[in-house]
């Protein structure tokens, strides 16, 4: 896959999936000045960096945060 692609199917920013690629933590190959990504090499990524959801907004994201604040 290339990298709008990949964009796409992370949600990640364009710009941070090349800088992952320029710093070498995701493999990818130029192949006619374009970056192609193997899928097995961005689900590897992927797996290595979970971002940290901070309590408070892991609560917002089950609802529970979110209904509290609305019956107020």
């Amino acid at each position: 896959m290339d990298v709008a692609a990949a964009v796409d199917f992370t949600g990640y920013n364009r710009r941070t999936v090349c800088q992952w690629i320029r710093v070498g933590k995701l493999k990818a190959l130029a192949l006619l000045q374009k970056y192609m990504i193997p899928k097995c090499y961005l689900l590897g990524r992927l797996q290595q960096h979970q971002p940290q959801i901070p309590p408070a907004y892991r609560y917002a994201l089950g609802g529970a945060e979110m209904e509290r604040w609305a019956m107020k």
